[in-house]
């Protein structure tokens, strides 16, 4: 033991430590905790720095969870990190998709309340992304965030790579 008591926020959900399959290799400074952080059930705090968030740059993220059997889903939730100072910026969106059987998948509503995500922004904080519709019925479930592209002519990085920090990929199933 280190003697250190650390304490983080939890999330239990249908997806809860259930395979995961990821379209990128995380960052090696930002894996969240392994390939399968997004599932680990363990949030993100308001520090990107605390070892729970995923990040890669310069490209998107695509995530797909199997949740083992078909289920009831009543909504979908990520949370995003920003701080554009660091060159984290907001997804241009959040795309999900659902399928029983794993080849045919169909699109949900895209989600990008934040606007325009090369925006100046000067907060550094978490941005939950929700998406409720009750009624869907799925075995896989892919979570998409589109990368904002390079940083913008007004950052002090223009033109380099901005990065993507999430953590976990969120299933809500009915109460039982």
């Amino acid at each position: 033991t280190t003697g250190v008591t650390e304490s983080f926020p939890v999330a239990g959900h249908a997806a809860a430590h259930k395979p995961l399959i990821l379209s990128y290799d995380p960052s090696i400074y930002n894996t969240g905790g392994g390939l399968g952080a997004l599932v680990d059930g363990r949030r993100g705090t308001e520090d990107f720095r605390d070892g729970a968030w995923q990040a890669v740059q310069g490209e998107d993220m695509v995530c797909t969870v199997d949740l083992g059997d078909v289920l009831l889903i009543e909504a979908l939730e990520t949370q995003l990190y920003l701080y554009q100072d660091a060159w984290i910026f907001m997804p241009k969106e959040v795309k999900w998709s659902i399928s029983t059987d794993g080849l045919a998948y169909e699109d949900l509503p895209a989600q990008h309340p934040w606007g325009d995500a090369l925006e100046p922004n000067s907060l550094q904080t978490v941005i939950p992304v929700r998406l409720e519709q009750p009624g869907m019925e799925a075995r896989f479930v892919r979570m998409t965030l589109i990368n904002a592209g390079p940083c913008p002519s007004w950052h002090d990085a223009a033109t380099e790579p901005s990065w993507l920090f999430v953590d976990e990929f969120i299933v809500e199933t009915p109460r039982q």
